[in-house]
């Protein structure tokens, strides 16, 4: 049940997201932002996410570097306590609840990658 997916102007996470996208026909949207710098470009997609987040919606959001995705997901509401893994198999689920709060999941999939 995944209703859009989010990659920036970055062509990997499009890439990333591509084979969702085909199983699912969920739609790949690229966040309209420029990059300046990892914490700017975090804070400015989070911003426009929760501007346009709809009730119920599922998205799935491609992440960069820990430091992006910290900032990331403190701008969509969620405390992730220190920063988080920099490695290609994490995945981090946030749910927001009907009540507005916001819970974390990080979970792994796959095999280490010869990156990390």
């Amino acid at each position: 049940g995944v209703d859009e997916i989010i990659g920036t102007q970055f062509v990997r996470t499009q890439q990333t997201g591509q084979p969702l996208a085909d199983r699912t026909s969920a739609p790949i949207t690229v966040a309209p932002s420029e990059w300046n710098d990892w914490i700017d470009f975090a804070e400015r997609i989070a911003a426009w996410q929760l501007e346009r987040e709809v009730p119920g919606a599922s998205y799935l959001m491609i992440g960069h570097s820990s430091d992006y995705n910290t900032t990331l997901l403190e701008g969509l509401g969620a405390s992730p306590s220190g920063p988080l893994a920099d490695k290609y198999q994490d995945m981090v689920i946030l749910m927001r609840e009907a009540d507005g709060t916001v819970r974390l999941s990080i979970l792994q999939y796959g095999g280490e990658s010869s990156l990390d």
